[in-house]
């Protein structure tokens, strides 16, 4: 494989690479799980996985439909394929994902990386603000989206031992390790309120917003003396 840096695990907080390691503690334990990749590896992340398991990822190349239709092939062999490039490119394998994957409920788990606006340098080219509308109306298929580090790694587990299609979406940027609570428990489907102070104001926020609901929740709390809101995650 090529030499490509690996981030420290602790030293740093972007969720692409902390996807890497928990992706590959999960393939430790489950040793069905393989990852494909369509040349974006060093971006996504997925190269700390290769790191560890060198015989674990399937490189496709940039074919964005390949790396849909391999991955079916792969859960059709009993595999538990994680295929992953950029939220934004989901658009070219859509049809792959909404026949092949979802309508036949394969056991698929995508990684759509660089989730959102925060694309950095990358640019408007990938930024992503209307896929997750034509993923939630694809049968079969449940979409995560976390929003700190511990929420991911225990998303990908649930993933993992969760029979059907899944679609993850990680974001670049750094995060916090756990914005929610001590002892936070991901549970698919499952709403969580992590700001209750009363009922007067309510903010609906889910994955990486959770950060800017709750700083809009304590300027609120400044500016409005007597005010009471309820931030609620999904």
């Amino acid at each position: 494989m090529a030499q490509f840096t690996i981030p420290a695990r602790d030293k740093t907080t972007e969720m692409r690479f902390q996807m890497g390691y928990a992706l590959a503690d999960l393939a430790a334990e489950y040793p069905r799980i393989v990852a494909v990749d369509a040349d974006l590896r060093t971006s996504s992340g997925l190269h700390i996985f290769e790191h560890f398991h060198p015989d674990k990822l399937v490189k496709v190349g940039i074919a964005e439909q390949n790396l849909m239709a391999i991955s079916a092939g792969l859960a059709q062999e009993g595999y538990i394929p994680f295929p992953c490039t950029f939220d934004a490119f989901s658009r070219r394998y859509m049809d792959q994902l909404y026949i092949t994957v979802a309508y036949g409920n394969l056991n698929v788990k995508v990684l759509g990386a660089y989730a959102g606006l925060f694309t950095g340098k990358a640019g408007a080219t990938h930024q992503s603000d209307k896929e997750l509308g034509i993923l939630l109306r694809i049968p079969n298929l449940t979409v995560i989206e976390p929003g700190c580090n511990d929420e991911m790694a225990q998303a990908l587990r649930v993933a993992v031992e969760t029979p059907g299609p899944f679609y993850l979406r990680i974001v670049r940027c750094e995060v916090a390790q756990n914005e929610v609570a001590d002892g936070y428990r991901f549970q698919l489907g499952k709403g969580v309120t992590v700001v209750d102070d009363g009922a007067d104001v309510g903010i609906v926020c889910t994955g990486y917003m959770i950060g800017t609901a709750k700083a809009a929740a304590r300027k609120l709390r400044t500016k409005a003396s007597g005010s009471a809101w309820i931030i609620i995650h999904r």
